[in-house]
């Protein structure tokens, strides 16, 4: 932080010292160009070109100071940027360690589980596991009696529609049977004679 209070103000020091000399010569250069016009077309070539070449010096002197004042800016805020970047990875770091001990005391902080504890809580499980597997055998059970019972009652209904079936055989078999002996018995009969038929035919008829 004092590094960088430094820099600003060797930096503001700076400007200010190139901002008054860039004045001085610029009114030095304007003396010197207003004394040269005072009798310039009585100076010979040589002194002319010297005055330009004058001119052209200052104004490279200002340049090279521009530019080393720049470019110690440029390094001042290049150094500041490591500094900050470097602050920064710092700053990540501690909280990471923080992060870390914090989670590290949070664990060390939860209570240990006794043996009996874990005995205790491994019994609750067992004896819940029983009564589940209890509860599906009674359904089981249950519903395993339901279907008997459903094909109990099944089987009581049956009987009666079988003797109903056999009966209904049995008439519709004796019917058939009566119809064969019939027709067998008028088979084994043998044709009567015409004129035998015509006297039973009038012997019924008077």
């Amino acid at each position: 932080m004092y590094f960088f209070k430094f820099n600003l103000l060797f930096a503001f020091v700076l400007l200010i010292d190139v901002t008054v000399s860039l004045y001085l010569k610029d009114s030095y250069s304007k003396k010197i160009t207003f004394s040269s016009n005072i009798q310039e077309h009585d100076l010979p070539t040589s002194l002319k070109n010297q005055k330009f070449d004058n001119t052209y010096d200052l104004s490279d002197e200002s340049l090279e100071s521009l530019t080393r004042f720049k470019r110690q800016l440029r390094n001042s805020k290049r150094k500041q940027q490591a500094r900050n970047r470097q602050k920064q990875r710092r700053q990540a770091q501690k909280s990471r360690q923080r992060q870390r001990n914090s989670l590290h005391h949070r664990q060390q902080r939860q209570p240990r589980i006794s043996p009996a504890a874990n005995r205790r809580a491994r019994e609750r499980e067992n004896q819940y596991r029983r009564r589940m597997m209890a509860a599906q055998a009674d359904a089981s059970r249950r519903s395993q009696e339901a279907a008997a019972i459903a094909k109990y009652n099944a089987m009581k209904e049956s009987p009666k529609q079988e003797v109903a079936t056999s009966k209904t055989l049995t008439k519709e078999e004796e019917y058939e049977a009566n119809l064969k002996k019939a027709e067998k018995e008028k088979e084994k009969v043998p044709p009567e004679n015409p004129d035998d038929a015509k006297e039973n035919e009038q012997l019924e008829n008077s």
